[in-house]
């Protein structure tokens, strides 16, 4: 297991244009999300960082009941994106899934 900040060490990249795509973390009860940051993204700092206050959410592998304030739309929650979200939250969600369970 790695902790939250170690996935954002371990992902962190200069990117084209300001944009930089980090790989799905995957959890240890198998719970999967997209976690990104930079300036195409829904952050902050909207830029490509080593620390944020908060980042972008995508397509949850289910439901995940402290994301849905940050839903974009109301379009099924899996299938979204959220904004936004601060990083205590999104280490809350980790948590509650066992922690990251790939390694990068």
């Amino acid at each position: 297991m790695i902790t939250f900040k170690e996935f954002l060490k371990n992902t962190h990249g200069k990117g084209e244009y300001g944009f930089h795509m980090r790989p799905m973390i995957t959890c240890a009860d198998g719970f999967s999300m997209s976690v990104q940051g930079s300036e195409g993204h829904y952050c902050e700092p909207r830029s490509i960082s080593l620390t944020y206050v908060s980042m972008e959410i995508g397509y949850p592998s289910e439901v995940e009941p402290l994301l849905l304030p940050y839903q974009e739309s109301s379009a099924d929650p899996t299938e979204s994106v959220y904004g936004y979200v601060p990083v205590e939250v999104i280490e809350q969600v980790i948590n509650k899934h066992g922690g990251i369970a790939t390694h990068f």
